[in-house]
């Protein structure tokens, strides 16, 4: 009896153990040397300026390019055509993947 409580005891304490929060809590008393006003100015300011880069569901930075249509469209056919979009395009599990027969843009219409 008394073997079969101190095994549950034992098994209860070091379940409680991996029920704890893995992350601390000190940030949360962390004092900062700017006002809430102060930060959002700064924040406004870098929202006009440019510099404020915020990745999210809702935001994507638009990808600028000097190469015209038909230069992108040569590259990825010629990428295509060495194997190299299939390798960037592979599962991890295929390490060896390579493209069978290459396949070739159609024309848009």
């Amino acid at each position: 009896m008394i073997r079969t409580t101190l095994i549950a005891v034992a098994l209860m304490t070091g379940a409680a153990a991996f029920a704890q929060e893995a992350t601390s809590d000190a940030w949360m008393s962390a004092t900062s040397a700017k006002s809430a006003a102060e930060v959002r100015a700064e924040a406004a300011q870098a929202r006009r300026d440019g510099n404020l880069r915020v990745y999210g569901a809702g935001y994507i930075e638009p990808l600028r390019t000097k190469l015209t249509r038909a230069e992108v469209r040569a590259d990825l056919e010629a990428a295509r055509q060495s194997g190299e979009f299939a390798r960037l395009n592979a599962e991890v599990t295929d390490p060896g993947a390579t493209l069978a027969a290459p396949v070739h843009l159609a024309a848009r219409r």
